[in-house]
């Protein structure tokens, strides 16, 4: 938990250099940029109490390849996955997840 600032519940920001992210059980939403240019991050973990990505919170981790997004993520934000350029597809999981757009503008892939 170290690597995490987290206030209420909401993570505000990652600090930490790890390639494999696991999401504290504490946390139900994630940060406006809380991951911005994080050029380590591979694969993120996401557990099922999440409810919320805020806008631009993964923007510009090129390397990310893979993160899952639990049922209970009702909201993700605009540029959330901005510039991911590793990430592999599944738009049907989007179906009911209230977005902001462009969601996935300049990424070729979308999450699983």
């Amino acid at each position: 938990m170290n690597d995490f600032i987290t206030e209420n519940g909401v993570l505000i920001k990652y600090i930490g250099n790890d390639r494999n992210i696991v999401i504290p059980d504490e946390v139900t939403e994630i940060g406006e940029s809380a991951f911005y240019s994080c050029p380590t991050i591979i694969t993120v973990k996401l557990h099922n109490k999440l409810t919320k990505i805020g806008d631009s919170a993964f923007s510009d981790c090129a390397s990310l390849e893979r993160i899952n997004i639990p049922d209970g993520v009702c909201y993700l934000g605009a540029y959330a996955f901005y510039d991911c350029t590793r990430q592999r597809k599944n738009p049907q999981k989007y179906k009911q997840i209230r977005m902001k757009i462009p969601l996935f503008l300049y990424y070729p892939k979308l999450i699983e």
